[in-house]
């Protein structure tokens, strides 16, 4: 039994005490954090609807591919990796509280920015409606609200 992990928990417990602090739930400390992932979700669900609307159904979606990091990587691959990450990897960060999940979530995002920008200059999708809403996606993405990575305890 690893007793260094109580012990850890007892003494930040016991510091925040001391200092006057109150434990947060994530959601209370992280509020833009939030708004910012449930709009994403959003943003994304409208995305994958147009796309699927405009004839990128899975298979579409699937054989539309693009060379990222120097390998090929399908729409859907992309697209699913942006909803993976804001509906489980960022609420999970969030949640857990360890020292990194901010940063964490600043270069998960950074990827998601980078593939989706790749997405958008791809011949396939160009002069399609897919163009606006992958286009409001990406712009998304690239505002990240800003967070202390100090206030995660």
């Amino acid at each position: 039994m690893d007793v260094s992990r109580y012990v850890r928990a007892f003494f930040k417990a016991l510091s925040m005490t001391l200092q006057g602090k109150a434990f947060q739930p994530a959601d209370l400390a992280y509020p833009e954090l939030h708004a910012w992932i449930a709009e994403g979700r959003e943003l994304l669900a409208r995305t994958i609807a147009v796309a699927e609307k405009n004839g990128f159904d899975d298979s579409a979606q699937e054989t539309t591919t693009m060379t990222i990091d120097h390998r090929p990587m399908s729409m859907r691959t992309v697209l699913r990796a942006v909803q993976h990450n804001l509906e489980t990897e960022y609420p999970m960060l969030l949640a857990s509280r360890i020292d990194g999940s901010l940063l964490t979530i600043q270069s998960i995002n950074m990827n998601d920015y980078f593939r989706v920008g790749r997405l958008l200059e791809h011949d396939a999708i160009a002069e399609t409606p897919l163009v606006p809403a992958v286009r409001h996606l990406h712009k998304h993405l690239s505002n990240l609200p800003a967070t202390k990575s100090a206030d995660m305890p």
